[in-house]
């Protein structure tokens, strides 16, 4: 992002990336950096702002500033393109009332969220976390499962689905989860690594070691 700025200093994408390093390294000059971006941003981009600085104040236990900019994030949305579209208000606004303690809130928001767009990652790994900590393993096995055929390699939903695996404790359950993922991103090694450990504490280890073999 560095580079990209020094090659044009008035780039929003360049300015936003640096930002949202700032927010993530929890950065002093977050904010600062930020309101850089603003500066820089189109109607259209300056929503995605309003998303880091949620963030931002999230990470700071900021709630009612949170809860400010992401609902000023969905208005801009709004005002740019005419529909609420977006998938990312939802979900900062989901991880906020997680913060505050409130799952079932959260749940909702992530739904509203899968609603937009039936491809939200984080809506998915949003909801098998909500799903976890109420001991509904069943449903956030389904959801982490989802959210990982999004991603070839989302190291945190990759943690999770093992997470739950281990919960749920059925060897059969974990074959069948990996097997699944490993047909959905073929040729990764990731998930034929953790179907074969499934297939060999089954009692296969015939088969676990010719996947490993043909890696």
């Amino acid at each position: 992002f560095i580079k990209l700025k020094g090659l044009d200093k008035n780039s929003f994408g360049a300015a936003l990336g640096i930002a949202w390093n700032a927010v993530k390294l929890e950065d002093p000059n977050a904010a600062a950096d930020l309101n850089t971006a603003k500066k820089l941003g189109k109607k259209t981009e300056v929503p995605s702002v309003y998303d880091a600085f949620g963030w931002l104040a999230l990470n700071n236990k900021d709630f009612k500033s949170a809860k400010k900019y992401f609902k000023k994030e969905e208005r801009g949305i709004i005002n740019a393109f005419g529909v609420a579209y977006s998938p990312d208000p939802k979900v900062g606004q989901a991880w906020l009332e997680i913060h505050q303690g409130n799952w079932r809130k959260a749940e909702k928001a992530f739904k509203a969220g899968l609603r937009r767009d039936p491809n939200c990652l984080y809506c998915r790994d949003g909801l098998a976390r909500v799903s976890l900590q109420a001991g509904e393993l069943k449903n956030a096995l389904i959801q982490a499962k989802e959210g990982a055929k999004l991603a070839r390699h989302n190291y945190g939903l990759v943690a999770l689905v093992s997470e739950i695996l281990f919960k749920i404790s059925d060897v059969q359950t974990s074959i069948d989860t990996y097997r699944d993922l490993a047909d959905v991103h073929k040729g990764d090694d990731l998930w034929n690594i953790r179907l074969s450990a499934a297939l060999v504490e089954s009692g296969d280890t015939k088969s676990g070691k010719e996947i490993l073999l043909a890696l």
